[in-house]
């Protein structure tokens, strides 16, 4: 169905706002952590998709509180205009 790709469109859009994070990001560790919970969000929904592994469907709120989280630390740390 038309709804199933609409996590990969979800996806993309993400991952922009993790790259444009990072970019701003003040501390080092920040932008690794970004990418590190952005790409286990990718591989999670990914692996709905072709049932690799059987994995509980609550694993995915792990990374996305994480990304949450990372998004809100370096709102509040970010020094840029």
């Amino acid at each position: 169905m038309w709804w199933n790709s609409l996590d990969f469109l979800l996806l993309t859009i993400s991952f922009g706002a993790v790259w444009q994070s990072s970019k701003t990001a003040t501390h080092k560790w920040i932008k690794s952590v970004f990418g590190l919970a952005w790409f286990a969000l990718f591989m999670i929904v990914a692996n709905e998709k072709t049932h690799f592994y059987e994995l509980p469907h609550e694993i995915i709120y792990l990374p996305s509180i994480l990304l949450i989280g990372l998004h809100i630390y370096n709102k509040r740390t970010c020094t840029c205009e």
